[in-house]
């Protein structure tokens, strides 16, 4: 298992990125539902600064919207960072902070690229979070490789190589990594999720 971690200046490391920070430094953190017009317009810059136009990955690409079982949120990300949040209209005008490309790398492993940001799901020592997309080849690949597993009602869940943990959701924790729990017990319903396609 990889503990490597990796300081958050590294992801500043282009001035799209460094602005998008600032700004929302300087508005101050928020608990409602941000000014998504101004968020775009940040991530959008960002993206066509920082993100390339070819993703990483070895395989095909489906794109999707991932829906939480427990708490019936979406994940979303945005320059606020992973979280669940309400689910939007999936062709609406905040349809990309929840639309992800899985990006396969070879069966049902993926890494899980935001239309948003431009940024990649990423797991390791310091949590999860969005993080810029590494090669899938590369030293640092594994935190953001993911094998997706289908559960017998139709909805999956996502285990991370780095870390061994899977993606979970609930009402009390939030958007997390966490010990995999059995689909079926008590507490599996927070690691499964709907893809909705589009």
């Amino acid at each position: 298992m990889q503990t490597k971690l990796r300081g958050w200046g590294a992801r500043l490391t282009g001035s799209a990125l460094t602005a998008a920070v600032l700004i929302v430094a300087q508005n101050g953190p928020s608990t409602a539902l941000p000014a998504r017009d101004a968020v775009t317009a940040t991530v959008q810059a960002t993206s066509a600064t920082a993100a390339p136009a070819t993703a990483f990955g070895f395989g095909s690409i489906s794109t999707r919207r991932l829906k939480s079982v427990a708490t019936g949120q979406c994940v979303d990300d945005s320059t606020i960072g992973l979280r669940h949040w309400t689910c939007q209209d999936r062709y609406g005008k905040y349809a990309d902070f929840q639309k992800f490309d899985l990006i396969q790398y070879i069966g049902d492993t993926y890494s899980i690229k935001n239309r948003a940001t431009g940024l990649c799901m990423d797991d390791s020592s310091a949590g999860l979070r969005h993080f810029v997309c590494h090669n899938p080849s590369g030293e640092y690949a594994d935190f953001q490789r993911w094998t997706r597993w289908k559960n017998s009602d139709g909805t999956y869940r996502f285990k991370n190589w780095a870390t061994g943990k899977c993606l979970d959701d609930s009402h009390g924790g939030n958007l997390r990594t966490w010990p995999c729990h059995f689909p079926d017990g008590d507490f599996g319903h927070f690691q499964k999720f709907r893809l909705d396609s589009y």
